[in-house]
Order: C-alpha cells, then structure tokens, then sequence
C-alpha cells in the first residue's frame, strides 16, 4: 500500500457536519468511524503508518475505509508540496564514526538505541540515525524521547518483548518532523496526545465490535 496521505473535505473542526455523520452512520463498515474520526482528531491528516498503528488496522483495511471515504466525498487527496523529502543523503560512514566520536548527542542517541536493540547497529541503521540527527534536524534528547515512545507503542502493539525495525522509528521521525516537533515540551505534549487518542479509539472500537 503507497503511503499517500489525505486531508478531509471541507472546515477542520471536532464537530461533524450533519450531512458526512448521515453518510457514515449509514455505512455497514464501523472502520470509516474510526478512519473519519481519527482524521479529525489529527487535523484531517491520515498519515499510512502512525494511524494504522493507533488504529490498529490492516494497511487493506485502512485503505478500502479510505477509499470509500473519498467515494462519499468526505476527503481528499493532499498535496505533499509542504513536506519534507522522504530519501536521506548518502551518509560516508567514516562521518558518521567522526560525528559519533565527537558529537556527544549523537553518540548519546546511539548508545541508547543499541542498549535497547541489545546488539550493535548495522551501518544502514547508523544512516538511518544520522539521518533523523542530521537531515530532519532533530536534538539527540528529542530522538531519544521518539525511539522509547516507538518501541513502547510497538510492544503495546504485538506484546511481549518485540522492537520495532528502524525503519518504523525513521517514518516516525518524518511525522515528527513535518509537524516541527523540535522540543522536549512539544514530544511530551504529542506522546500524551496519542495515548489519549489511543485510549479513546479503544473504547470506540470495544462499542462498535
């Protein structure tokens, strides 16, 4: 499934225009609330990875309850002129050795990662780092916020012990970054944020069965 984003149609606000809650309450699909609902709750948004995780839909589902969703008009495509590119530079793993040596951030952000991995990185999640620290801009205390909050979501997803690969953690930064979460305040703030969405999808989800 392409990552394509979508916006709703229409003002961003928390109430329902009357005519889009008719379209929905007349769907037998109770995923359309829950896709709708999560759209206007993130400002009309619906980024692929970070909603389906909250969601905790299958990439098909969330794309047929979009798909249906724009059928009934009620969103759109979105233009992604604004966001950022989603391809890294071609990092010299001698300057991320350099940079790791020298930058205590930097070094901070990779030795918590692998404590949490348990295992040494691979040079492309060296890249991968670097990227989200060099290309997205974002502070070693920021990154270590969004890698804790990655593998807590990911475990509060599928249990047990499981990680999250880096890639998750480099989509998850590009979300960060196109919204300018850049501090401390604004990751805590957005971290509560979507745990108090996630606890209110729960309940939906346990009423709609």
């Amino acid at each position: 499934m392409d990552n394509i984003e979508y916006s709703l149609a229409g003002a961003q606000s928390f109430s329902i225009p009357a005519d889009a809650l008719d379209k929905l309450l007349r769907e037998p699909d109770g995923g359309l609330c829950l896709v709708y609902l999560y759209m206007l709750r993130h400002g009309g948004v619906f980024e692929t990875g970070a909603a389906v995780s909250a969601l905790r839909l299958t990439a098909e589902k969330a794309e047929g309850a979009l798909a249906r969703l724009k059928a009934l008009g009620l969103i759109s495509p979105r233009k992604k002129s604004g966001l950022l590119p989603r391809d890294f530079p071609e990092y010299d793993p001698r300057d991320i050795a350099d940079r790791g040596g020298s930058d205590a951030g930097f070094r901070a952000v990779v030795d918590e990662t692998q404590r949490i991995f348990g295992r040494m990185l691979s040079t492309q999640e060296l890249r991968q780092l670097f990227g989200i620290f060099d290309h997205l801009g974002l502070p070693a205390e920021v990154m270590l916020l969004l890698i804790n909050h990655c593998v807590e979501e990911h475990r509060r997803k599928f249990g047990g012990k499981k990680l999250p690969p880096l890639r998750s953690i480099e989509r998850e930064s590009f979300a960060w970054a196109d919204n300018d979460i850049l501090t401390l305040e604004q990751a805590e703030l957005h971290i509560k944020h979507r745990r108090e969405i996630s606890g209110n999808l729960d309940s939906l989800r346990h009423a709609l069965g």
